[in-house]
């Protein structure tokens, strides 16, 4: 996950963004050439605990702050 935050900040992308554009779907193909085993629930769960704890509140509040 360090690594996955590491690459977000070196392309200028908010992390959990980041992962959103990244995340397998249903119907994707795994690395082998396999479709993924549905349903698959990761951006929803990305997507849950972003609004739960205000991701993008905090990061807005974050980025203030460097501005002073």
């Amino acid at each position: 996950e360090m690594q996955m935050n590491k690459l977000a900040e070196k392309l200028g992308i908010d992390p959990v963004e980041f992962r959103l554009k990244n995340a397998l779907r249903d119907g994707d193909a795994m690395g082998v050439g396999t479709p993924a085993p549905g349903p698959v629930t990761i951006v929803q769960c990305i997507e849950a605990a972003r609004d739960r704890f205000s991701w993008k509140k905090k990061t807005k509040k974050k980025e203030e702050r460097g501005k002073k």
